[in-house]
């Protein structure tokens, strides 16, 4: 063996010492009653303490010798021939003595201990024994039988040999069931990487309307529905994530980002998304972030906002009635780090004290009847208790059976900035009128820190009270659902008071609610109150500097500094898409369709930013990137286009050299991310395809509602678009009837998900991998091309539709 694993190497270290301090210190353990009449003559001393010094100088070698610890293992079984032919030498010299036999036996179970391979201890223990027996024969002095001794020493060694074979059996048995594990972990990921990019195809459409519809002129009710149903989506994207994330966890794979986190509006975020179910059950949702809370912590946040969806979502499932609340707050401030405690508390149906050691455990409810009832997969706990822990954090929970629950989350995280302060009141009051302890505190604090004077009562009757004993207030909000007066009485009562009767009124109502009274509120606010709805309200109402939105137009505006882009892409529907969405950036990219023309583009010209396609012919991406690298280095950007939205596909680019990773179909804001050098969201990064299928073939709107969202709402791109693939279609159709339909299959796969016909694309997956596999399947293939001419029907539809959509906008 010329060199030794880290493993081996320790083993090596342990019986060099252990077997030397034995050599240098045990020796006059074993002088017991010698009956030569020469107790003190037990072996050669000199042999003894040689031995003993040069396994432990062994042993400390091999810290500072490379060439030491190369070859350990050969020297660690040097030293135990040293130490057998001293001790076969005592026997020569002394006989069968007690302590001889002893001393015999203990070198003989050392040695064979530490030999790990059949053969050589087997080898070892035929020398031994033989060499034991020429001693014995040389010497007959002693008095311990010879033959009982050696027939000892043979049945051990064939203990030792026997034992060992089993061993080195076992050893062999586990690395073939490691390798079946491993093969199985490596379908589980293909088939999650197929299932990611399936599972996730209706949120793009869902996700994509809503944010052309947030670029549009909406109320404020409208806005908070948009707000909430974004949100939610995530929340949607954030479940199907489960599954995917426990296999992470549970394989060790799962990474943590360090970036600004608002704890604020993740806070807002999480309540928004659980309001809607809550308010439909007659639940108060309660989001409290405490005023002494960071504005911006240094952690990731996408897992932060999963542990408390998820504690949240189990909270209002669980609750019939009363209260569910979300409290974030500051536990002991470390030197370089705050405690985060995330805390969700409800009234619902309690745990039983003897769930509670299991409450964590993965696919564990409470009872069967629970999972019958409520519903979910059981993984949210498990999953929130592993990412805490994985953030060094701690989570923990208290309950009472029928009296509700508290889960606590505990999390260290670094504050980016200083906590925010109050701003400046300028004497401005506001008066609240909420009925609920919970929500009362809540909307207080945020009042507060946005500069006002808080009056906060519980009743109408309260607030009437107080306006007659001369009290002022520059706002009022009021709660819908008072329990001694309707909100609409209280309001029309305080418009009729002269002193006060012209000053703002806002109401809250649940979400969803339509209750507000036209010409009596000034406005109205879903509860739970977003912090960035009331600021934006507040400022509207008040005549403050509002709070600025620069995002949503700068986004859309071309890039102030132009960039030199280079595509390569071989798809036209996909290159389509691409150069459209770099227009709107004021980007005129230069197209190449494949790895080895990109080479060649970058070797002729200058450019800031490649967007390389991962699967191309002649030349794939990883293979042009790595190319790239070794000539022009680290000098440009380099980013990934790839249908895969698998956590080891973007690492596969990140180790062939790439920057940046972005999924098809590609959605603007991830664009403009990427080649600005940023990283595209976590949400949007994951969502692969997009529009929701209607069976097999989407319909023709939902081809225009698609397209529409993944141009940023742009007709025009679309269209073209639209016309790409047709254009492309019937020649990459009759390809796929051919002998070879790999190619064609992963085009057409590309540009039907463009369309958001996913079913035909996890189809031509299937079709794909098949035929590089050399197993393609005739029938799959003629059932793909039969839906494949329906979608050509749709898309057909739906250039026609843009075309009537386009005449009938001005």
């Amino acid at each position: 063996m010329t060199s030794a694993t880290s493993l081996t190497l320790r083993i090596s270290r342990v019986l060099l010492f252990a077997g030397g301090a034995m050599l240098m210190g045990v020796g006059g353990l074993y002088q017991f009653g010698e009956q030569l009449g020469e107790p003190w003559l037990v072996d050669p001393v000199a042999g003894r303490l040689a031995v003993g010094l040069a396994a432990l100088a062994i042993g400390a070698l091999t810290f500072t010798s490379a060439t030491v610890r190369k070859h350990a293992i050969t020297l660690v079984y040097g030293v135990f021939g040293l130490a057998s032919a001293w001790q076969i030498a005592a026997v020569a010299l002394m006989g069968l003595t007690p302590t001889t036999s002893f001393a015999m036996l203990l070198v003989f179970m050392g040695c064979s201990a530490g030999i790990q391979r059949t053969r050589a201890l087997a080898a070892f223990t035929v020398l031994f024994i033989g060499a034991t027996a020429v001693a014995v024969l040389q010497n007959q002095a002693g008095v311990v039988p010879h033959g009982p001794f050696l027939a000892t020493l043979g049945a051990l060694g064939a203990l030792g040999v026997f034992l060992s074979h089993g061993r080195n059996q076992s050893l062999a048995n586990l690395n073939e069931a490691r390798e079946h594990a491993l093969d199985a972990a490596r379908a589980k990921s293909e088939f999650l990487a197929a299932m990611s990019h399936e599972i996730r195809t209706p949120l793009n459409g869902v996700i994509g309307m809503t944010e052309v519809l947030a670029a549009t002129r909406l109320t404020g009710a409208q806005r908070d529905s948009i707000d909430t149903i974004q949100a939610s989506g995530r929340a949607l994207l954030s479940v199907i994530n489960d599954v995917l994330d426990f296999s992470k966890i549970e394989a060790g794979r799962l990474t943590l980002e360090a970036e600004p986190v608002d704890l604020r509006a993740l806070a807002d975020d999480a309540a928004a998304v659980v309001a809607p179910s809550a308010a439909s059950r007659g639940v108060e949702v309660v989001c409290r972030v405490a005023p002494d809370v960071p504005a911006l912590v240094l952690g990731d946040g996408s897992r932060v906002r999963q542990v408390a969806l998820n504690l949240l979502s189990n909270a209002t499932k669980f609750t019939e009635v009363g209260t569910v609340a979300l409290d974030v707050s500051v536990g002991s401030r470390r030197r370089h780090a705050t405690e985060i405690v995330i805390r969700v508390s409800d009234t619902g149906i309690g745990i039983p004290p003897e769930a509670l050691d299991s409450m964590f455990d993965s696919f564990t409810q409470v009872d069967a009847s629970t999972t019958r009832r409520f519903g979910g997969t059981g993984l949210g706990l498990a999953i929130s208790r592993r990412l805490t822990e994985a953030m060094g954090g701690t989570i923990e929970v208290e309950s009472e059976l029928g009296l509700g629950s508290t889960f606590t989350v505990t999390v260290p995280l670094p504050p980016a900035q200083p906590a925010s302060s109050a701003l400046s009141s300028h004497g401005a009051v506001l008066l609240l009128v909420e009925d609920h302890p919970g929500a009362r505190q809540s909307a207080t604090e945020l009042a507060e820190h946005h500069g006002f004077d808080v009056h906060a009562v519980e009743t109408a009757a309260d607030a009437l009270a107080w306006v007659r004993d001369g009290g002022r207030y520059d706002l009022a909000v009021l709660d819908l659902t008072l329990g001694d007066e309707s909100a609409f009485d209280l309001a029309s009562r305080l418009r009729a008071d002269p002193s006060v009767g012209g000053r703002p009124l806002i109401l809250l109502s649940p979400v969803g609610s339509q209750a507000a009274s036209p010409g009596l509120f000034d406005a109205s606010l879903f509860k739970p109150v977003r912090a960035d709805r009331f600021a934006d309200t507040v400022a509207r109402l008040t005549g403050r500097a509002p709070v600025e939105r620069p995002e949503l137009a700068a986004e859309s505006a071309p890039l102030e500094t132009p960039l030199r882009v280079l595509v390569a892409e071989d798809n036209q529907v996909n290159q389509k898409v691409v150069v459209g969405l770099l227009a709107r950036l004021g980007v005129t990219p230069t197209v190449v369709e494949n790895g080895a023309l990109a080479l060649d583009a970058v070797r002729s010209s200058t450019f800031d930013v490649v967007l390389m396609d991962v699967q191309m012919p002649v030349m794939d991406g990883l293979e042009a990137t790595r190319r790239i690298r070794a000539d022009v280095g680290d000098q440009l950007r380099i980013v990934a286009l790839t249908a895969n939205a698998m956590a080891e596909d973007a690492a596969m680019c990140r180790d062939a050299g790439m920057d940046g990773f972005l999924t098809k179909p590609i959605r603007f804001d991830d664009l403009r991310a990427q080649v600005q050098g940023r990283d595209a969201p976590a949400e949007a990064a994951s969502v692969a395809s997009a529009a929701e299928p209607a069976g097999e073939v989407p319909s023709a709107s939902a081809i225009a509602s698609h397209l529409q969202a993944l141009c940023d709402g742009d007709r025009s791109l679309a269209t073209e678009i639209l016309t790409a693939y047709l254009d492309t279609e019937a020649t990459l159709v009759s390809d796929l009837a051919g002998d070879d339909p790999a190619g064609a299959a992963h085009k057409l796969r590309a540009a039907s998900g463009t369309l958001g016909a996913d079913a035909i694309a996890h189809a031509l997956y299937e079709i794909e991998h098949e035929a590089r596999d050399g197993r393609p399947d005739a029938e799959r293939r003629v059932e793909v091309v039969r839906h494949l001419g329906h979608l050509r029907e749709a898309a057909e539809a739906a250039r026609d539709l843009l075309a009537v959509l386009a005449a009938e906008t001005p």
